[in-house]
C-alpha cells in the first residue's frame, strides 16, 4: 500500500548509499517531503565518511561545486516520488548520467503537508530550487513528466518574469536551465477527458458535465510554453494511452512557431545574425519514443 511505504526508508528504494531525505519549506508554510540523489559516484565517498554530519557536507559541497548538472524531478498526477517507475527514472538519471536529482512531493502528496492547487504545485517547485540556493548550487533541470511537465512550464514563466524584473542574475538565486518534458499534455483539462474514468462517464451527461467542470486547474501548457525562453526537450511515447504522443508533437511545433514568430517580428536593427536565429529554434527538441 503506498499510503503506508515509509519513504524516508531509502535502503528501501536502492537508494541509501548515494541519497538522503530532505525536508523542503515553501514560501506558505508547507513542508515537502524530498530526496536528494546525489551522482552514483558519490556512494563510495559518502560510505567513507565518519559520520551524519560530514556526509551532508560533502553532499552540500558537490550541489555547490557545479561539476555536475542538477535536475529538480516533477512527477505525474497520482501516487509519490516511491514509485517504482519514477525511481527507476532518478536512478537512471543519478547512474547513467551522474546528475544530482531533488525528487520532490508536492503538497498533499507523499507526506508532505496542504493541499494541491496549480499554484501550490508552482510554489513547491519555487520552494524546491530556494532549497538548492541554500546549498550554493546556482542553477538546475526541471524535469516534469505528465502534470509534472504543466507545473514545470508554469514555474518556467514565473522565474523568466522574476529574473526580467530583477534585471541581473542574484547569485544567491538558482536559476533554470532548461526543462525536460516527459508525456506532457497540451491541456489539462483535455487530457482529463482523455482519462479513462472520463470516457466511461461520457455517455451520461449529468456527470459528465459534473466532471467537467470539477477540473479548476486547467493547466494550459500549450498557450504557456509559447511564452518559455529557455531550452526544452520533449520526450513522447507512441505507446501511451493516456496522455498519447500527439499532445508532445503539438507543444514542440507550438513553441517552435512561436520562437520562429518572435525572431520574424524583431526589428531589423536588433535581429539576430542567422548562427543566433538557428541556435535559438534548435534549444526545442522533440523526441518520440516508439513502442514505449
Amino acid at each position: 500500500d503506498m499510503r503506508r511505504t515509509d519513504l524516508t526508508r531509502l535502503i528501501d528504494f536502492r537508494l541509501q548509499r548515494f541519497s538522503r531525505n530532505a525536508e523542503i519549506h515553501t514560501q506558505d508554510g508547507e513542508i515537502l517531503r524530498a530526496w536528494h540523489v546525489a551522482p552514483m559516484r558519490y556512494a563510495l565517498p559518502l560510505l567513507e565518511a565518519n559520520s551524519d554530519s560530514a556526509r551532508e557536507t560533502l553532499l552540500n559541497t558537490a550541489l555547490a561545486s557545479g561539476n555536475d548538472p542538477v535536475v529538480v524531478f516533477l512527477h505525474g498526477q497520482a501516487g509519490t516520488r516511491g514509485i517504482l517507475n519514477r525511481v527507476d527514472c532518478v536512478r537512471a538519471l543519478a547512474g547513467e548520467l551522474q546528475v544530482h536529482v531533488l525528487v520532490l512531493d508536492y503538497r498533499g502528496f507523499g507526506g508532505s503537508t496542504g493541499m494541491p492547487s496549480q499554484s501550490g504545485l508552482v510554489a513547491d517547485t519555487v520552494a524546491a530550487f530556494d532549497w538548492l540556493a541554500q546549498r550554493g548550487c546556482q542553477s538546475a533541470y526541471v524535469y516534469g513528466h505528465s502534470l509534472g511537465a504543466a507545473v514545470a512550464v508554469q514555474f518556467a514563466l514565473q522565474q523568466q518574469q522574476q529574473q526580467k524584473q530583477k534585471q541581473q542574475h542574484d547569485a544567491e538565486t538558482c536559476r533554470l536551465q532548461g526543462l525536460i518534458l516527459d508525456a506532457p499534455f497540451f491541456c489539462g483539462r483535455e487530457a482529463g477527458m482523455k482519462h479513462p474514468l472520463y470516457q466511461l462517464l461520457r455517455w451520461i451527461y449529468p456527470l459528465r458535465e459534473a466532471v467537467s467542470r470539477c477540473l479548476v486547474d486547467t493547466w494550459d501548457t500549450g498557450q504557456s510554453i509559447q511564452r518559455v525562453e529557455c531550452p526544452v526537450l520533449i520526450f513522447g511515447a507512441s505507446c501511451d494511452r493516456i496522455v498519447g504522443v500527439d499532445a508532445a508533437v503539438r507543444l514542440h511545433q507550438t513553441l517552435l512557431d512561436a520562437r520562429r514568430n518572435q525572431l520574424h517580428q524583431t526589428p531589423l536593427d536588433a535581429k539576430p545574425d542567422n548562427a543566433s536565429e538557428v541556435a535559438t529554434v534548435s534549444t526545442t527538441r522533440l523526441a518520440v519514443i516508439k513502442d514505449a
